[in-house]
C-alpha cells in the first residue's frame, strides 16, 4: 500500500513541477551579480515574491520563467537551477 501510495505522490508532484517551470526558464540566479548563488539571492527572491509586472521596479531577473510574475514557479526554477 505504502509504494502505490508514495507512486502516486511522486507522479502527483512530478505533474506539479512540470507545469511550474517553463521552456523559456533561465538558470541565471546570481541576482545581485557578485558572481555567485547564494543565501543573498535567495532573500531577493524572497523578498520579491508575490511581484506582478506593473512598472519600471520590477525585478525582472528574479522572474525566471518571464511571465510577468515572481511566484512559485520561480521558486521551483531557483530550487532546479541550485
Amino acid at each position: 500500500m505504502f509504494k502505490v501510495l508514495g507512486a502516486s505522490l511522486l507522479a502527483g508532484s512530478l505533474i506539479l513541477f512540470a507545469g511550474a517551470t517553463s521552456a523559456s526558464a533561465t538558470c541565471e540566479t546570481d541576482f545581485n551579480g557578485d558572481g555567485v548563488t547564494d543565501e543573498a539571492d535567495f532573500e531577493i527572491l524572497k523578498s520579491s515574491f508575490g511581484s506582478v509586472d506593473y512598472g519600471d521596479d520590477f525585478p525582472v531577473a528574479v522572474d525566471l520563467n518571464a511571465d510577468g510574475a515572481i511566484d512559485l514557479a520561480d521558486y521551483n526554477i531557483f530550487v532546479d537551477c541550485n
